[in-house]
C-alpha cells in the first residue's frame, strides 16, 4: 500500500463497466518467454515505454496493433511472448510504463482508442 502498487485506476473508455478483470490494475509480473529467452513483465517495462503484450498463440494481435499504428514506436513497444504458466485474464494487454493495464482483449473498446488516450496520436 505504501508504494501504491495496490492502486486500481478507472480506465474505462466509455464510462460503462468493463468485463476485463485486470483493467486499471497493475499487471502481475508473469514469467514469460520472448524469442526463446526467459523474461518477466517487469523486465519488459524496464525501459520506461508502454508495452502491448501479445500472449496469443500466433501473435496476430500484435500485427493488428502495428497495422493500426495508434501510437509511435517510441511510446509503445509491441512484444509477442509465451507465458510460462497459463494466464486466465486475457491474451493481449496494453500496459502503461508503470505496469497498469489500460486495455485488454476483453475490453469493449478497440486498442487504438486506448493507445491514443494513454500514449497520444
Amino acid at each position: 500500500m505504501v508504494s501504491g502498487l495496490d492502486v486500481r485506476y478507472d480506465v474505462r473508455h466509455d464510462g460503462a463497466p468493463d468485463p476485463a478483470p485486470l483493467l486499471g490494475a497493475r499487471m502481475p509480473d508473469l514469467d514469460l518467454t520472448v524469442d526463446g529467452r526467459p523474461t518477466t513483465v517487469a523486465r519488459l517495462l524496464h525501459d520506461g515505454h508502454g508495452v502491448l503484450l501479445d500472449l496469443t498463440e500466433d501473435g496476430t494481435a500484435a500485427e493488428r496493433f502495428r497495422a493500426a499504428r495508434p501510437a509511435g514506436p517510441h511510446r509503445v513497444r509491441v512484444v509477442t511472448a509465451r507465458p510460462v504458466r497459463e494466464h486466465p485474464d486475457g491474451a493481449v494487454f496494453l500496459l502503461r510504463p508503470d505496469g497498469h493495464v489500460v486495455w485488454t482483449d476483453r475490453a469493449r473498446t478497440p486498442p487504438a482508442r486506448a493507445a491514443r488516450r494513454w500514449f497520444g496520436a
